[in-house]
């Protein structure tokens, strides 16, 4: 609206100017009107006589009087003037709502996309996913139904918009669901923005509504319990303790009521790699400390700040995300070893008390100083504790072991004798206060042969897996004997670092026929790892093009070798 006294643009309903303007009967049912405005879309003519038509969003509406005011001006240079005012107002003020549009479309959309990723549930997540994508696809079809020639670009950005979305409702990965709507965020507001700002007003409506019918979302548990069993072999215990505590956080209102865990186990056992899953899954961010490194204030060393800064790094700046992150303190039992001579160790553990509990720490990032606070923080605490499991030796079928012992058990774990709180006290020497903060204590198993093999065949983790498919895409096949696993989990135990050293063992054992392989792609369609092939990765099979096998090692040898100039 123009007013004389003040210049400013207010919304209003102009459906009765509209329908009179274009003739329209007042009497008709209002779907009949709605039906006949959809088909003049936001056009009217001037006259009933006139064939011109003018978009109603190049329209200034003035109140009676205003223009009464205009009609009585008679000098010419003076109404000029006055009409230039009134234009050059109505064009200032439609910029700054089309702009305001834009950052409300994109702050809407930012708005339910942030909810969306929120989400752990991948049932809830496709079904709000689902939403969005036909909001599109209604603005999408009401555009193809207009016949308005101007509509062509608005419906080809529609388009594009709404096919990803066809795509992202049929994975069936949350995390690659996360990946890919992430990824899809940036090309979306920017072809909404090329929108007619008819469509964008409406989509931005109708985003809204999505948003505030969003109901809070629950956890499927057995979704969750899915993702762990595809990424950690065995270690069923340990999995649903780190489930239930990460559960019941995620639902807990009260930071001081948080549920942290203390994972007891040998080396290669899985600790981390729960923590490392936990983060995944829920996409927070992760910050693994090694507790050897830290120093109490005063002496040379790592201090909590740095991890701190370094965690909000990794939620690129985002301080509520990174307050909402995982904390890791690794090998917790080597500070409170009685054979650790660092003068600063049993310290290190008292000063993690406040952390732990949740205090404020002022750190620096990017040039400026954050005030991080860590009440909200998802705590863990790994410790193989070994000289405290070996005090509690038990037999087991027969044997007497600790967790340096090997067992040539066909179970999928080996169970060892339970560490209390109160062994973790007296004989891991770690203050009471301390195990006090962690509500969840639980104990993950050795690795046996049997649990070694099926990590290396089934665990999405697996480094065999892995080389598979990585060779796959150039068209080579990868395979391998029972007599290969038992080698390279027999290796895995005989190093003592579990699961740790498959990756390393594998590497080795194929490097040199991968190499051969990769040079000559021609060549060669497969590749055979055999029992022999840990101890001398030459002594394996190469498959040829025609389906023939070929020693690795005969290759090697009728290869000429290189004369050296004397």
């Amino acid at each position: 609206m123009y007013d004389t006294q003040e210049n400013k643009i207010t919304p209003t309903n102009l459906q009765d100017y509209v329908i009179k303007m274009n003739g329209l009967d007042v009497d008709k049912d209002e779907t009949e009107v709605e039906f006949e405005l959809e088909a003049e879309a936001t056009s009217f003519s001037t006259s009933s006589d006139s064939d011109e038509e003018i978009d109603a969003t190049d329209c200034v509406f003035m109140s009676l009087d205003s223009f009464k005011e205009i009609l009585k001006i008679e000098d010419y240079d003076t109404l000029k003037l006055t009409l230039q005012n009134i234009y050059d107002t109505a064009v200032e003020l439609t910029a700054d709502i089309e702009e305001q549009a834009d950052k409300s479309l994109e702050e809407v959309y930012d708005r339910v996309y942030t909810s969306i990723l929120s989400m752990d549930n991948l049932t809830q997540m496709k079904k709000a996913i689902s939403k969005v994508k036909h909001v599109y696809l209604d603005n999408l079809s009401v555009l193809m139904r207009s016949n308005d020639v101007n509509a062509d670009k608005s419906i080809k950005e529609l388009h594009y918009i709404c096919d990803p979305y066809h795509f992202l409702i049929k994975t069936d990965d949350i995390i690659v669901l996360k990946r890919e709507l992430k990824a899809l965020k940036k090309d979306t507001i920017t072809k909404l923005k090329d929108l007619d700002q008819e469509v964008q007003d409406n989509i931005a409506r109708q985003l809204k509504e999505c948003a505030i019918k969003e109901q809070p979302v629950k956890f499927d548990v057995q979704e969750i319990k899915k993702h762990f069993d595809d990424r950690i072999i065995g270690q069923e215990e340990a999995k649903r303790d780190v489930i239930s505590a990460i559960y019941m956080n995620k639902l807990n209102s009260d930071p001081t009521n948080k549920n942290n865990c203390l994972l007891i186990g040998p080396t290669g056992s899985g600790k981390t790699l729960l923590a490392e899953t936990v983060a995944e899954y829920f996409d927070m961010p992760i910050e693994i400390i090694d507790t050897t490194q830290l120093t109490v204030p005063g002496y040379v060393g790592a201090n909590l700040d740095d991890f701190l800064e370094r965690l909000l790094n990794k939620a690129n700046g985002n301080l509520k995300k990174a307050e909402e992150g995982i904390v890791v303190f690794d090998e917790i039992d080597k500070k409170g070893s009685d054979s650790n001579s660092d003068i600063s160790g049993k310290g290190v553990l008292n000063t993690l008390l406040p952390f732990i509990s949740g205090t404020t720490y002022d750190i620096r990032y990017n040039g400026r100083v954050v005030s991080f606070d860590t009440s909200k923080l998802t705590i863990f605490a790994t410790g193989a504790f070994t000289d405290t499991a070996n005090d509690k030796e038990k037999t087991y079928n027969g044997t007497s072991i600790g967790f340096g012992s090997t067992v040539n058990s066909k179970k999928e774990d080996i169970e060892y004798s339970k560490i209390t709180r109160e062994d973790l006290i007296k004989k891991g020497n770690i203050p009471a206060e301390l195990i006090g903060r962690f509500a969840i204590v639980t104990q993950l198993s050795g690795h046996t042969l049997e649990s070694l093999k099926s990590i290396l065949t089934n665990s999405d983790k697996s480094a065999l897996l892995s080389e598979k498919e990585k060779l796959a895409n150039i068209g080579i096949e990868l395979s391998w004997t029972n007599g290969y696993l038992e080698a390279v989990a027999n290796e895995a135990i005989k190093l003592k670092t579990g699961a740790r050293s498959l990756k390393s063992t594998v590497d080795k054992s194929i490097k040199d026929v991968r190499w051969e392989v990769i040079s000559n792609l021609d060549k060669y369609s497969g590749i055979i790892l055999t029992e022999q092939t840990v101890n001398d990765s030459l002594d394996c099979l190469l498959v040829d093009k025609n389906g023939n096998t070929i020693v690795f090692k005969d290759v090697i040898e009728e290869k000429p070798k290189l004369k050296v100039k004397e």
